[in-house]
């Protein structure tokens, strides 16, 4: 299996993704790529053009999205939704972590 790449929505934390490189993940935030302000489906094209899986904390737009998706037989690199919880010392979510542990 291929490393996980990652695409941080906007709406997450900017600074996980610098600790998320810093223990070794190959991750972008849409600010670091001029995608602020860009659609959910214009973000998830995007994504999946780079073969990166989002993750964010939001499942109300995602969701539709990834459904429209299967149907229309369209691939993408996966959509990781992780709820708001608060970050540890080095800036990263529990749940988060241990989820990038598993990959």
């Amino acid at each position: 299996m291929s490393p996980i790449r990652l695409f941080l929505d906007e709406d997450v934390w900017p600074g996980l993704a610098v600790a998320l490189r810093e223990r070794g993940f190959d991750t972008v935030h849409a600010y670091e790529v001029k995608r602020g302000g860009m659609s959910d489906a214009d973000q998830l094209v995007y994504a999946a053009q780079e073969e990166r899986a989002i993750l964010t904390h939001n499942a109300k737009d995602f969701v539709p999205l990834v459904v429209e998706y299967y149907f229309n037989e369209h691939s993408h690199a996966g959509v990781e939704h992780h709820g708001r919880h608060r970050r540890d010392r080095h800036g990263l979510h529990s749940n988060n972590e241990q989820w990038l542990n598993e990959q």
